[in-house]
């Protein structure tokens, strides 16, 4: 039986930007939304770009996968 890495948490996509945009982006995303971010994923997307994914809490009483939800870009 092989092992599997865990699957990276859900979530939406902020878009591609190159390395010296990332903490301007990081920046806008996380005043956007506030305190509901739980992860925040860089990958490198190609390049010299980098994909930023943000994971948020899902509010009590929302549909969804509990934990994790998939808002509108910023």
């Amino acid at each position: 039986m092989s092992e599997q890495a865990p699957a990276a948490p859900a979530g939406e996509d902020a878009g591609a930007y190159p390395l010296y945009l990332i903490p301007q982006a990081l920046s806008r995303e996380i005043h956007a939304r506030g305190g509901t971010i739980t992860a925040i994923t860089i990958r490198r997307a190609g390049r010299h770009n980098y994909r930023i994914t943000i994971a948020e809490a899902v509010a009590a009483g929302e549909g969804g996968v509990p934990g994790i939800t998939t808002g509108g870009s910023a």
